[in-house]
């Protein structure tokens, strides 16, 4: 995926207008969140064949499994992944592990951390805690 020139302002604009929604399917779980960002910084939008395939936790849980995981659904969508999250820079989607009964779910990097959809609002977690990651 390209970048557009002024992605850096466009993904921090899409963070900002995020920063105070919280969780919520369809309109702002991982997955719509990780891709409204790449969308902003690219102007593709890697989640278009999932759009309107689920509405619920049921149903994305039924998508996930239709794929065999989260990273397995996001490498279909964002190509492979980086060999070690590490390398994740500014703007790339990160899979990382919330614990018990949660699962993994999606981010996008800001640098040292990445911000992801939480119950009040958008949350941010040291890049330490990712994974794995995919370039945009």
């Amino acid at each position: 995926m390209t970048r557009c020139v002024n992605w850096a302002q466009l993904l921090s604009a899409y963070l900002l207008e995020r920063k105070a929604q919280p969780f919520a399917w369809v309109k702002n779980d991982c997955c719509t969140f990780a891709a409204g960002a790449v969308v902003a910084m690219t102007g593709r939008d890697p989640m278009a064949p999932l759009r309107g395939k689920y509405k619920t936790r049921a149903g994305a849980g039924k998508l996930l499994a239709r794929a065999g995981n989260l990273q397995a659904l996001a490498s279909q969508y964002l190509g492979s992944p980086l060999a070690t999250p590490a390398l994740a820079m500014r703007g790339d989607v990160v899979l990382f592990d919330m614990g018990g009964p949660h699962g993994q779910a999606l981010g996008i990097c800001t640098g040292t951390h990445f911000a992801a959809p939480g119950p009040e609002r958008t949350e941010l977690v040291p890049m330490c805690a990712a994974v794995t990651a995919w370039r945009v």
